[in-house]
């Protein structure tokens, strides 16, 4: 298995690649674009793409041949069907956004088939009445149920029906079916039009018809790796036509006798009415949108692709009906400067790789760099890693980058640009580079794809209270930041302090550890839960793979209403049985400063011995081989011994940036955001020789560098290194600069190494990219010497290409006795330029096609940022003292 470890490493297979979620904006393509655009990717080290076709960004003809085709028109299918095959003949993956814009819907949708929201309006009730005409409501709305004053009203004869006549104005309200209105986001022209319904099958299989079967058609299955599903953001939607029969059918009871208690403040009645209605819409969103979703996958032999969470409130069984799960960072709850990428709490993320784990999925995949620093091309590859790295750690193992915009030459720099986040594409002045980080992300997730995940402890969501949170009037249905609100933040924080991973488990998957039917956990643990199931309680107590402890609270409320009329004693009676018999392998920790007691039932996977969670681990296991990766997610040098749980006879450091194999000594040094593995393995290897050095010198190479800024015609010597913004007639400039010298060596002994250190990361204080607002992504918060990445070449041969710490590259088997050219490439962000440029004016495109997009994020914030090479360089020469 050791063997096998090392091979992946080594020889990362193709499918460990990334993929970019590719922008068509139109979409107004040419084949001859596709292609080159494909071929430019694939040279960037991405294995795939994901289609997206959103906005115009131009009028036809604005640039010759480029006009922009109606979304599913002939034409555009054809373009389509053209980067299918064109992907497949380079190699890559293709995948298949199911709409255009976000979420599903279009011209196909009708009204009726829409997405709908309950919702309430008052209105006044004049004194001395008897009956009142209904109100006016809008096209396809139906009122349900009118209350005055906590009394239901009689409808009839399109009049509101008063039992007598009140003697004082009074005030209605009114319980009505509406829509949300919710028209396709970022529209294609042609694609405008009503979202669907997502609890409706019958609203789905009209966009399978009119948008996913054409696809397929057009497109050949062959040439389709999977399909793809976005987040869900039907906001506002809590509402379908056919609910109130898909309630008593899933419920057993009528929820329409019961409509008055999904609104107003809640009390212990209504949260148990809540708790049956959001089960069943997520219960809807399951049977009616994700399985045939997934049917018609299968039945067109492709795979599903979901990001299963958002509204409507998927769960993380909601993973059971996709093939391929898929995270997002989501919304953070904690609250910093900079928007990280939530490995310390409970994200999609860590929802989606927990499913993968559950359901049988090697992969899980996660769109990354999405909330990256803003605005776009502010975000440098280190930036880019330093995300990637935090959505590994919660399970991920293949990346798919946001974005790249598909932009024609004519366009020029920086051509179409999506309005948020990162674009990665050629026009950003970063993509010579971009290659580097592509290839460390293939090495870190090929190594990550083998074998299983090993966590200690299984972590039951609140599905129950978070369902129970809700009610009629809450906006967004984001069911993973409900359960993160009612567990709290303290518990993620102070578990990864300590050293435990954990995966996530819901009723059916600790039933099925009950039953023996899967493996189960040294811990499962119960954060803060408050309604349960009493059959999943009966499973806890038939338990016998590890502890059960229950964090902050006992359980003692059944879910629901049926479940409370029927359950309600016995359940507080078991639970009292299971937590106060001593002799049950049962534990209450109520706060979360107790959790350190945790160590007494199961020592840490990996004890880090930390005071704060800013290294992590994932923790893989393949035969008698373990899997460690180890990232440093802070900005500060992190120093370590970890105490490994399971002993192996042999450790390997494997460094994924380098590719190089050493043998691990038992301490880990990481820079600001570097990563490493350690493999530790019961088979027989061949240990590398690591060299022992007692010789060494140090080289100040800093001054006199003569730099070419590529395609400007300007040269400069540099007697100081200095940022370009220093330099007056290249403030703006952004791009190539080659910095080039010439050093002279000795003759070194035959053990020798000879590297080039271009010097330390320095750390800075978190700040605001604008005053008003906080930042929208992650941020490396270093003063890179750095800015932004760099290519070394010695003596005209290519060694290798730094963007992240450490800033030191062996340079052995390039340098020779006597003179060597030194040769460093360096690229900085494309912000520089457009901060010196006036903004595109896209006045016209709105004029034609309306507003689609409000402005490009943060464009009116631009400026330059320092740039080159500033740290102080170094030649570093070690060799055995003779």
């Amino acid at each position: 298995m050791l063997s096998r470890i090392l091979n992946n490493f080594s020889a990362p297979g193709d499918d460990s690649r990334i993929m970019m979620r590719w922008w068509w904006f139109g979409p107004a393509v040419t084949d001859e674009g596709i292609e080159h655009q494909l071929v430019l990717m694939k040279n960037a080290g991405i294995g795939g793409v994901e289609l997206a076709v959103i906005y115009p960004l131009c009028l036809d003809n604005e640039f010759p041949g480029i006009a922009n085709a109606r979304y599913m028109s002939d034409e555009f299918l054809a373009s389509t069907a053209f980067a299918a095959k064109t992907a497949k003949k380079l190699g890559m993956r293709f995948d298949l956004t199911l709409c255009s814009g976000w979420p599903f819907g279009g011209p196909h949708i009708s009204l009726e088939m829409s997405a709908r929201k309950l919702c309430m309006r008052e209105m006044e009730i004049p004194k001395d009445k008897k009956e009142i005409p209904l109100p006016g409501l809008e096209e396809g709305e139906a009122l349900l149920k009118v209350f005055c004053e906590g009394r239901e009203l009689s409808v009839g004869n399109n009049s509101i029906l008063l039992p007598k006549a009140f003697g004082e104005a009074k005030s209605a309200s009114l319980i009505i079916s509406s829509f949300t209105g919710q028209r396709v986001k970022r529209a294609a022209v042609g694609s405008e039009g009503h979202v669907m319904d997502h609890y409706r099958k019958a609203s789905l299989d009209i966009h399978l018809q009119a948008v996913g079967q054409q696809f397929i058609d057009a497109i050949g299955s062959e040439n389709i790796h999977a399909v793809f599903t976005d987040s869900l953001e039907v906001f506002g939607s809590n509402w379908t036509e056919n609910i109130f029969e898909e309630f008593k059918d899933r419920r057993g009871y009528r929820l329409e006798e019961h409509l008055s208690a999904l609104f107003g403040e809640a009390t212990e009645y209504s949260r148990n009415i809540r708790h049956d209605y959001l089960r069943t819409l997520t219960e809807m969103l399951n049977d009616n949108f994700l399985k045939p979703l997934q049917d018609f996958a299968a039945g067109n032999n492709v795979l599903s692709r979901v990001q299963a969470y958002g509204t409507p409130p998927a769960t993380l069984n909601s993973y059971k009906y996709v093939d391929l799960p898929e995270g997002e960072a989501g919304s953070t709850g904690i609250k910093s400067i900079c928007r990280r990428a939530g490995w310390k709490e409970l994200c999609p993320n860590r929802i989606a790789s927990s499913a993968s784990k559950h359901y049988g999925c090697k992969i899980t995949s996660a769109e990354t760099w999405t909330f990256l620093h803003s605005p776009p091309y502010a975000a440098t590859l280190l930036d880019m890693k330093a995300e990637a790295d935090e959505f590994i750690l919660q399970g991920i193992n293949r990346i798919i980058g946001h974005g790249w915009p598909y932009s024609p030459e004519q366009a020029g720099i920086p051509g179409w640009v999506f309005y948020a986040a990162g674009n990665f594409n050629q026009t950003n002045s970063l993509y010579p580079a971009m290659h580097a980080l592509s290839e460390y992300l293939q090495k870190t997730s090929a190594l990550l794809s083998l074998g299983e995940t090993v966590a200690d402890i299984g972590l039951y969501l609140p599905n129950h209270d978070a369902w129970a949170r809700y009610s009629a009037e809450t906006e967004s249905l984001l069911h993973y930041k409900a359960m993160r609100d009612h567990i709290g933040h303290d518990l993620f924080i102070e578990l990864l302090r300590l050293g435990y991973n954990f995966e996530l488990i819901d009723d059916d998957l600790l039933q099925e550890i009950s039953e023996n039917k899967r493996d189960g956990y040294p811990v499962i643990m119960l954060p803060n839960i408050e309604r349960i199931p009493l059959e999943t309680l009966e499973a806890l107590k038939k338990c016998t793979c590890g502890k059960v402890v229950a964090y902050k609270r006992i359980p003692d409320k059944a879910p629901g209403v049926i479940e409370n009329e029927k359950y309600a004693d016995n359940l507080k009676k078991l639970a009292k049985e299971i937590f106060s018999d001593p002799a049950r392998n049962t534990l209450f920790i109520e706060n979360v400063s107790d959790l350190e007691s945790l160590k007494s039932v199961i020592k840490p996977d990996v004890d880090l011995k930390q005071d704060e969670p800013e290294t992590g681990y994932v923790h893989r296991r393949l035969g008698s081989s373990d899997i460690y990766f180890f990232v440093n997610t802070s900005n500060q040098n992190i120093s370590f011994a970890p105490g490994f749980k399971t002993a192996r006879k042999h450790a390997l450091k494997l460094d994924p940036m380098t590719g190089n194999i050493m043998e691990y000594t038992g301490a880990v040094k990481l820079a600001p955001y570097e990563s490493v593995f350690i493999v530790m393995s019961d088979d027989d290897v061949e240990t590398p020789q690591t060299a022992v050095f007692n010789n060494r010198r140090n080289i100040d190479i800093s001054t006199d560098w003569d730099i070419e800024f590529s395609g400007s015609g300007i040269r400069k010597n540099m007697r100081e290194l200095t940022s370009w913004t220093e330099i007056e007639e290249i403030k703006h400039y952004s791009g190539e600069a080659v910095y080039s010298k010439k050093i002279e060596l000795p003759e070194l002994p035959d053990e020798s190494a000879v590297s080039i250190f271009l010097g330390k990361p320095v750390s800075i204080e978190p700040f605001q990219t604008r005053e008003r607002e906080k930042n929208k992504g992650c941020i490396a918060f270093v003063d890179a010497p750095v800015k932004d990445a760099a290519i070394i070449f010695v003596n005209g041969q290519k060694v290798r290409t730094v963007f992240a710490p450490p800033y030191l590259v062996d340079i052995s088997k390039y340098v020779k006795p006597g003179e060597n050219l030194i040769e460093i490439k360096v690229y900085n962000r494309l912000t520089n330029k457009l901060s010196g440029e006036k903004p595109h004016d896209y006045s016209a495109v709105d004029e034609k096609y309306g507003k689609r997009f409000d402005f490009i994020q943060d464009f009116d914030a631009l400026k330059p940022f320092t740039s080159g090479l500033t740290g102080k360089i170094e030649l570093i020469v070690e060799s055995c003292k003779v």
